[in-house]
């Protein structure tokens, strides 16, 4: 109350510490055996602590917990597809600056793309367009081989081959679908699975789709660049190591690059 605080209040003139001390263990008595007349309160400190208890504790099924897995699997799986399409969308206009890769077998059927992808994306420094005229040698089981240009377009999803080039013996029915850039439907009939592209005694084996009305003769696309990653461009030529071996896919003629500099670094989740 008012009262008791003004009589605390005095002790502080009290300059002789027992006497003090005296006066204070008085007050108390005096306040402790005081009635008391304050009006009793609906709900007790413990009341109010239990409320909180009650409110946060709840019964946890094996259900519960089920469906929170599945919740997480499920938004973790959104995310893993987000990101890989990221991957394969800034794979399709970026470059990489370094080049390393090495294997035991003669041909290469096969890539790690998730370790692969990675390192292609943090070594991102420029952003270079990636459309090349290259110089190669096509093979088909030993009987069949052709020495032509080829356009290497990173946009492309599927490698192309002008229908009139490859000898029909080596047709296969296919039911893929191919559109061009401004979504114009391409007469696709054909593929042929057992091709090699081969270069300073290595061969890179490649599928190819048999289109009639395709303006440039042969398209390597995003299975071929898969293969050859990480690569380097030079002004001679893009540069990669295959078993080992630097290889060098010449230009059919001079570069022609427009470089924006953007990033540094760029990372990913890895899937």
């Amino acid at each position: 109350t008012k009262g008791t605080n003004l009589l605390i209040k005095l002790a502080d003139n009290i300059d002789n510490r027992e006497l003090k001390i005296e006066y204070l263990l008085k007050l108390k008595d005096l306040i402790t055996n005081e009635p008391s007349t304050s009006m009793s309160q609906p709900y007790t400190l413990q009341k109010i602590f239990q409320i909180f208890e009650d409110s946060s504790t709840q019964n946890i099924t094996l259900q519960d917990l089920q469906k929170e897995i599945k919740d997480t699997k499920q938004e973790l799986q959104k995310f893993k597809q987000k990101t890989k399409k990221h991957i394969t969308n800034l794979e399709q206009i970026l470059l990489p600056k370094h080049s390393s890769s090495s294997s035991s077998d003669k041909e290469i059927e096969q890539i790690d793309q998730g370790e692969t992808s990675t390192k292609f994306i943090n070594q991102i420094e420029k952003i270079t367009y990636q459309k090349w005229h290259v110089n190669i040698t096509i093979a088909i089981k030993d009987y069949f081989k052709l020495q032509t240009i080829a356009l290497i377009d990173s946009g492309a999803q599927m490698n192309c081959i002008q229908e009139g080039l490859i000898p029909t013996k080596y047709f296969e029915k296919t039911k893929q679908k191919l559109s061009t850039a401004n979504g114009e439907n391409l007469r696709v009939n054909f593929k042929v699975t057992d091709v090699h592209i081969c270069n300073g005694g290595i061969c890179i084996k490649q599928s190819f789709i048999l289109v009639t009305d395709l303006d440039i003769a042969i398209i390597l696309g995003q299975p071929f660049l898969e293969i050859i990653k990480p690569f380097k461009v030079t002004n001679e030529g893009i540069t990669t190591k295959l078993f080992q071996q630097k290889i060098l896919f010449a230009f059919n003629e001079k570069l022609i690059t427009k470089d924006i500099d953007l990033l540094n670094t760029f990372s990913l989740f890895k899937e």
